[in-house]
């Protein structure tokens, strides 16, 4: 019989400390661009909310669903969100893809607390309206899009 004596406790029973801070950040960050992409995918349809882990970090976006046997170009918009908890930062990576064609993305990087959630709102809004106008601007008939970030 094996005979184990002062042995550290089971990796099991420590929880990471950054651990609840990330999910209580995670959180905050998906309530403020949670209804915002609401709002994007109301205005345009075919615009369809999705969330998932994905390459070791939240993807929260929309992208476009298609009817039938239509054979559209895809469209998406997604904020990739890695956060640290120690640090009380967020990393926030937009990706978009308009109609096939890939476009650059955008990085932003804060600490989460009331400054740092300000900057975030306007940079996602500005990047919301931005895909909103290109999307728009390649559709038939007049823009649909008159708004400005913060308004």
């Amino acid at each position: 019989m094996i005979e184990l004596h002062d042995t550290p406790a089971a990796p099991s029973q420590a929880a990471p400390v950054a651990l609840p801070r990330s999910l209580q950040m995670q959180e905050r960050v998906v309530e403020l661009l949670a209804p915002r992409l609401a709002e994007l995918s109301r205005n345009i349809p075919r615009l369809q909310p999705w969330r998932r882990w994905a390459g070791g970090a939240w993807v929260l976006g929309l992208h476009t669903r298609h009817e039938g046997g239509e054979r559209l170009p895809w469209s998406r918009l997604d904020f990739v969100l890695r956060l640290d908890g120690a640090a009380g930062t967020v990393e926030v990576r937009c990706r978009s893809t308009l109609r096939g064609r890939d476009r650059l993305p955008q990085v932003l990087q804060v600490r989460l607390d009331e400054a740092g959630e300000a900057e975030l709102l306007r940079w996602v809004e500005a990047a919301l309206l931005d895909f909103a106008s290109a999307w728009w601007a390649g559709a038939p008939g007049p823009a649909r899009v008159a708004a400005e970030a913060g308004a």
